[in-house]
């Protein structure tokens, strides 16, 4: 009886904590995806497309076109069938990323932690591209655009972003789906916090 008494003891307190915590207020996010909304992918193609044009012209090219398209088919397929969904992704990652920063007091990203402000994001393309190392490695190509409320749109890129934990062998993307969630999941967390940096050094 002594313990059961404590356990709902316990429950209550953690119950009142609950109800006296105050909502986090953080902008409104609205998203768009320009052109096709789809992982996309250079690397091999283009490549060998280069090469061919010396010898066979514009043809050459197409066929260095088409082979990456061939490539970016086989990891967006996986990718959906894993669940992938990159709105999704920058839904969720992008409101975590809210909840984290609106919790601390810091007068220069105010403006992200107000109920009546609205971060657009646009993004202009997702996918993998070749990159140097081992096993043919990828590694995630984001190109996206934020803008808070009248702000002029701010682009960002992943062109500086380097190291091993950011590539992944090109056979396993294929297959594994799971693979190109996390690899876009985490390039596009450097990306906020890319923006939470330029927030920060920005002149009123």
């Amino acid at each position: 009886m002594k313990k059961l008494l404590t356990l709902v003891a316990v429950v209550l307190l953690g119950a009142c904590s609950l109800i006296g915590q105050k909502p986090i207020e953080q902008a409104a996010i609205s998203i768009s995806i320009e052109n096709q909304d789809r992982i996309r992918f250079s690397g091999k193609g283009a490549g060998a497309g280069m090469m061919m044009s010396s010898s066979m012209g514009a043809m050459g090219i197409a066929i260095g076109v088409a082979i990456d398209e061939g490539i970016a088919k086989e990891i967006h397929e996986s990718f959906i069938a894993s669940g992938g969904d990159f709105s999704v992704i920058i839904e969720f990652e992008t409101r975590s990323w809210l909840s984290g920063i609106c919790r601390v007091d810091e007068l220069a990203l105010k403006p992200l932690c107000g109920a009546s402000t609205e971060l657009k994001i646009r993004v202009y393309h997702y996918g993998m591209v070749s990159t140097s190392g081992d096993n043919d490695p990828v590694k995630a190509k984001l190109e996206i655009g934020f803008s808070l409320d009248d702000q002029k749109e701010l682009l960002l890129n992943l062109k500086d972003l380097d190291g091993d934990q950011f590539n992944v062998p090109l056979d396993l993307i294929k297959k594994d789906g799971k693979l190109a969630i996390a690899l876009l999941t985490k390039s596009y967390v450097v990306l906020l916090n890319k923006y939470e940096n330029e927030q920060k050094t920005r002149k009123p």
